[in-house]
């Protein structure tokens, strides 16, 4: 019945259809330019990580320290945001770990998922109006994760 009601208006007049079309372009552009959104903050502070664009539809931050890698992969859909958090061992082949994340308060604040067999934490469906709670979080797991790695760093120069 809905698609009845939708054809009759596209039917009635021929710009209707145009406006339709361009209205799905849009829509499956529109995970790209949230994606695009979400790098252009992050990279306001970028300094101690990096931002990149993996895909059309992701954003990503990393944290470097002894070839660890500590990562936030933010991908974005029509509807949602979801955060994924881990590190990559890049001295064990990129093998994922978790040991560290116990230091980072922010996944459990904002009720993030472990996942034991991905070695990572997760987060879903951030739904699409909440574009500034996503920076939020992120911004506080970046918060932490700087925290975490000057700590590494301290301590890692009193060895030496």
């Amino acid at each position: 019945m809905l698609l009845e009601k939708f054809y009759q208006i596209l039917i009635k007049n021929r710009e209707n259809l145009d406006i339709a079309v361009s209205i799905r372009s849009m829509l499956t552009d529109l995970p790209v330019h949230m994606a695009d959104r979400l790098v252009e903050k992050f990279k306001e502070n970028e300094g101690l990580y990096s931002v990149w664009k993996y895909k059309s539809n992701f954003c990503g931050i990393l944290f470097e320290v002894n070839r660890i890698q500590y990562k936030i992969d933010i991908w974005t859909s029509e509807k949602n945001y979801d955060i994924y958090v881990f590190g990559q061992d890049q001295n064990n082949n990129g093998i994922r770990t978790l040991e560290w994340a116990e230091e980072i308060p922010t996944l459990t604040k904002y009720d993030f998922n472990k996942n034991d067999d991905k070695n990572e934490y997760s987060k879903h469906n951030y739904n699409f109006y909440q574009e500034n709670k996503v920076i939020e979080c992120v911004q506080n797991i970046i918060s932490d994760i700087q925290k975490y790695v000057l700590k590494l760093k301290i301590n890692n120069s009193g060895t030496n």
